[in-house]
């Protein structure tokens, strides 16, 4: 592959590939971004361990790493990182100052990272986080968003500023917390949060355009066939390569 002097990106999608065991000087220096969604991984391949060329984006979509979970150390070099469906439980690594876009959707991931440096947009949909610590209010900068739909939040902060959930800096949807101020017929006995929140539900607690299709998977690159619907205009285009 070195001879590939002009290599942009490479793909892998949908083969039987467990193991990559090739060393990472093996890639082209012009290499800039590599995809490998829907693979039954046992962990991250030799190939991914370090980075010699100029490797920026590393997208492993639907992979299981069942094996081992954790990511080397390399990856804190990268400028956008997706690690999906592969069962991590804790945040596998500091997010490094560079970092623009990290996903870590469809995870167990129990805990909120302890730093949340320069990224533009943390996606966390679909983990195990329960609990919203007040440090948030200093954790996400104004011009971040962070996803936690599809998390079994119950309670945010009362320290929380209710903009940060109408500006989108931090996303709630599909939660128990949503799900109970929906059901309920009036704000009588709610805490002023929560009023504010369900005075504004149709905004901050928004169902979604297709069920399992979150606002983070439309115009992600990816295509989603669950957000393949026009109510959520066929997912941006993310399909439009595709022939169905």
């Amino acid at each position: 592959m070195a001879r590939m002097i002009n290599l942009y990106s490479i793909t892998l999608q949908r083969t039987n590939t467990v193991r990559w065991d090739i060393s990472p000087d093996a890639l082209p220096a012009s290499l800039f971004a590599i995809f490998l969604c829907h693979l039954y991984l046992p962990s991250v391949p030799t190939v991914l361990q370090r980075f010699s060329g100029n490797v920026q984006y590393v997208f492993l979509r639907n992979v299981s790493l069942y094996a081992n979970a954790s990511l080397p150390a390399a990856f804190q070099s990268l400028v956008m990182l997706e690690v999906s469906n592969a069962s991590l439980d804790r945040m596998p690594l500091l997010l490094a100052p560079q970092m623009t876009n990290v996903n870590f959707q469809n995870n167990v991931i129990v805990d909120l990272p302890t730093n949340i440096p320069a990224v533009g947009l943390l996606n966390l949909v679909n983990n195990s986080i329960a609990h919203v610590p007040a440090s948030i209010v200093d954790l996400v900068g104004p011009y971040q968003t962070l996803h936690l739909e599809g998390n079994p939040i119950t309670s945010l902060p009362i320290e929380l500023d209710v903009t940060w959930l109408f500006t989108g800096r931090l996303v709630i949807r599909h939660t128990p917390l949503c799900d109970r101020l929906w059901a309920r017929p009036d704000a009588i006995g709610l805490a002023p949060l929560e009023r504010a929140i369900f005075e504004a539900r149709d905004t901050i607690c928004r169902p979604q355009c297709n069920v399992g299709c979150y606002d983070s998977l439309i115009g992600n690159t990816n295509c989603n066939i669950e957000c393949m619907t026009p109510s959520c205009n066929w997912d941006d285009g993310d399909c439009d390569r595709f022939v169905f």
